[in-house]
Formats: C-alpha cells, sequence, structure tokens
C-alpha cells in the first residue's frame, strides 16, 4: 500500500477546477498522514481543500460524513465551522470555506464554556427535519453494552499484539485487566442500581448530535478570540454521555480534569431531558477512559506503524511506543479521580 501523492502540481490543478480560479499558491498546513489539508490562496479569497483516506484503507466514508454534517450546519446558519462548497469523490477530496485562526493553547475557563456552548448549540437542532437523516457517530454507542464490546474488541487486538512487546504486555497484566474488571464490575452494578438496561439503546429522541472526535486540538482561535471548530470526520448521533466523556478524556483535547468537570457542569443541564444521563455518566466514564487508553496504545498495532512509515512520519518506534504506555498510565489515574 502506498502512500497517496499531494504534488504541488496535482493539487493546485484540483484546486483550480473546484474554485473555478486561478490560484495564487497552494500551500500544505497538515504535513504526513493520509488525511491533507491544503490552503489555497486565491487573488480574493482563500479555501480549505481537504483530502480523505481512500475508503479501501479506511473502510469509513470519511469524506461524505463530514462534508453531510457540515452541510447540515450550514444550512442551519452555523458560521464558526468550514462551510462546504464542493466535494470531488474522484479524487477524494472536498473544499471548503477558509478558517483563518491559532491554535488554542493553554484554554481558559471561557474556551471549556466556548466549547459547552458549541455542544449545546447542537442539540437545539435535533428536531430539524434533516438531523434525522444524520449517520450514526463512528464507533457510536447507543447502548452501555456497546462501550463494553469496544473495550473487550480493543483489548483483544492489543493482546494479540503483546507478544512481540514485552513493555505493552507487561502493562496490560499488570495494571490494564484488573482495573479493568474492576471498572465493568462497578459499572454493571451501578447500571443495575439505576435501573438501567445495559444492552437496550437510547431511544432517538434522548440521542445527541455529537461532534465526536471533538475538543481543543480541532478548534482554532480567531481574531476576535473566540473558537471555530473544525474536522467533523466521526460526527453524529451518539450517547450524549459518549460525547461528553469523550471530550473530556481525548488526550490531544487538552482539557485539564479541572476544565473537564467546568464542562460536565456545563453540559448536565442540556441533557437533563434523559432523567438517567448522570446515573449513566457516572457507570460509564470509567469505562470509556479505559477505552481512551487503548486508543493510546494503537501505536502497537503492527497496521498502525506501517501506515505512519508510508506516511513518511519520523520517529523511533520503540520511543514512540514507550511513550504511549505512558500516557495510557496517565489515563489510568483519570479513572481514580472520577
Amino acid at each position: 500500500m502506498a502512500p497517496r501523492e499531494f504534488s504541488h502540481h496535482t493539487v493546485r490543478e484540483i484546486g483550480e477546477a473546484l474554485t473555478g480560479l486561478p490560484l495564487i499558491d497552494v500551500v500544505p498546513t497538515r504535513p504526513g498522514g493520509n488525511n491533507r489539508i491544503f490552503k489555497l490562496i486565491g487573488e480574493d479569497d482563500c479555501f480549505a481543500l481537504k483530502f480523505y483516506p481512500l475508503q479501501k484503507e479506511d473502510p469509513r466514508d470519511r469524506l461524505g460524513n463530514e462534508y453531510a454534517f457540515l452541510s447540515f450546519l450550514a444550512e442551519q446558519g452555523l458560521h464558526n465551522i468550514p462551510v462546504p462548497i464542493i466535494r470531488d469523490d474522484t479524487n477524494g477530496c472536498a473544499l471548503y470555506s477558509w478558517l483563518d485562526g491559532e491554535p488554542v493553547g493553554n484554554p481558559e475557563n471561557k474556551d471549556v464554556e466556548a466549547l459547552a456552548w458549541f455542544l449545546t448549540g447542537l442539540q437545539a437542532l435535533k428536531r430539524q427535519p434533516d438531523a434525522q437523516s444524520l449517520s450514526p457517530a463512528s464507533a457510536a454507542c447507543p447502548a452501555p453494552s456497546d462501550a463494553f464490546d469496544q473495550l473487550n474488541a480493543r483489548l483483544e487486538r492489543l493482546e494479540e499484539a503483546s507478544g512481540e512487546h514485552p513493555g505493552l504486555r507487561q502493562f496490560l497484566e499488570a495494571s490494564f485487566k484488573p482495573k479493568k474488571n474492576a471498572v465493568l464490575a462497578q459499572a454493571l452494578d451501578a447500571l443495575t442500581a439505576a435501573g438501567i438496561n445495559p444492552s437496550k439503546p437510547l431511544p432517538f429522541e434522548k440521542m445527541a448530535i455529537s461532534p465526536s472526535d471533538f475538543g481543543f486540538h480541532n478548534a482554532l482561535r480567531n481574531q476576535a478570540g473566540g473558537l471555530t471548530f473544525l474536522d467533523f470526520e466521526y460526527a453524529g448521533w451518539d450517547d450524549p454521555v459518549k460525547a461528553v466523556a469523550d471530550a473530556m478524556l481525548h488526550p490531544g483535547g487538552g482539557m485539564s480534569e479541572e476544565h473537564g468537570q467546568l464542562f460536565l457542569k456545563k453540559m448536565t443541564p442540556v441533557f437533563s431531558v434523559d432523567a438517567k444521563f448522570t446515573a449513566r455518566f457516572n457507570a460509564l466514564y470509567p469505562v470509556y477512559a479505559l477505552i481512551w487508553c487503548l486508543i493510546i496504545l494503537n501505536e502497537f498495532l503492527p497496521e498502525r506503524w506501517t501506515r505512519r512509515r508510508l506516511a513518511g512520519q519520523e520517529g523511533d518506534q520503540q520511543t514512540v511506543q514507550s511513550g504511549q504506555l505512558d500516557k495510557a498510565a496517565t489515563m489510568l489515574t483519570r479513572i481514580d479521580h472520577a
């Protein structure tokens, strides 16, 4: 499997065809990886041209899902997002409006409130007719048992890979699995005590419109000091518990535990239509923390490292994997503070 080619000439040619304009320059904004974004600079305007992984490499339709989700948001009048302009299925890319901004850096309480405000605003769109046509979020968990199944499936894949990685095997056996057994037992007890059937999906009216891969890692600070939001490839309908927990736990999201508690405080009233939201959150938050531990450890999976190498991403394999083990151990401590 060879990486996709993104030559300056090819990108410019595609960009000019999609914009219908001559371009002054084409600037790559994200080095490495198969998901690439280029800034197209025209005489009077700029655009974002985003290339997605080929579906033979990733069966998820990232292009179709993100374009449909952003189209829905744009139709509802949201402006702090990339506005979709045109998609090109032949070349696996889509053209969006360009959003200027800088990485959020050190987030403050006001930034956490901006995240909460955005997620709250999405819920106000649930009754719009087109909302029902949105897809389920990637790795959605409409029932608690879905989270349990995801956890076990991820663990099984890493256990298969651990034979060649003694450090990973030691972490899974000595630290992760004992914590997993305790967490799952406590979660089932808590769900039972709250009268929640782990195998029963939430009714549709209690589901959330979730940005999914949501956090400061996918936000920019604009000139006015506010936030704009990017990357909705995995967005769709999901349990609001997962939407909130993932935003709090995402290791790239830059949300401290204190900010996470503020975010939860802001979001809990929004989902109060579900009288059991808090009970379900308290039971499942540790489960999602366990899942994030395993996501962090994906660098031990053979196919993950192969993709990194093909994409030309640098880094010593052993050093990267050792760092991920440290991050996973840190994530385990989030469970004790839940």
